[in-house]
């Protein structure tokens, strides 16, 4: 059975895998593109992780953590996902081996009730067309309000 636990500081090197795990590559490409994992905006984006603006949520099994939901306060313009200061950015994984179950989906309505109690208005996301995970973000209320560099930036309202 699934539990969820806060996403803590100690948790800084987990979390760092789930922000790979979370950079979705086309099945076309040859291998995982993690150059850009140590840009400053995707770096930004984990690091330092438990500053009170911070908002996580690990899935467990079995005594195992199998993925992340976090969200984030950044700064103006950082992040594919940005919307405007008062918006967290989400970011969220799983390992493979877990995917497909609902696993996603309960981390995620647990996430985002907690930043509707936090009084956060929306939350919003990056997300490659590509990417089966859109239908996901569809399905749970996420809405498209632009695009930025191919990615789909989108936002789904907490109350």
């Amino acid at each position: 059975m699934l539990s969820l636990r806060p996403l803590l500081d100690s948790d800084q090197e987990q979390l760092h895998r789930w922000l790979q795990l979370a950079a979705w590559t086309a099945p076309t490409a040859a291998q995982p593109d993690t150059a850009h994992h140590h840009e400053p905006a995707v770096v930004e984006s984990c690091s330092d992780w438990g500053s009170p603006f911070d908002l996580g949520l690990v899935a467990r099994l079995a005594s195992r953590d199998v993925g992340a939901c976090w969200l984030r306060l950044l700064p103006e313009d950082v992040g594919l996902g940005y919307v405007d200061i008062f918006t967290p950015q989400l970011g969220m994984a799983l390992e493979p081996e877990f995917r497909q179950r609902g696993y996603g989906r309960q981390m995620l309505s647990a996430l985002l009730h907690q930043a509707a109690c936090r009084g956060y208005a929306q939350v919003s996301l990056s997300v490659h067309p590509d990417n089966p995970a859109l239908r996901f973000y569809q399905k749970a209320g996420f809405n498209t309000v632009t695009l930025r560099q191919y990615c789909h930036v989108m936002v789904t309202k907490l109350f």
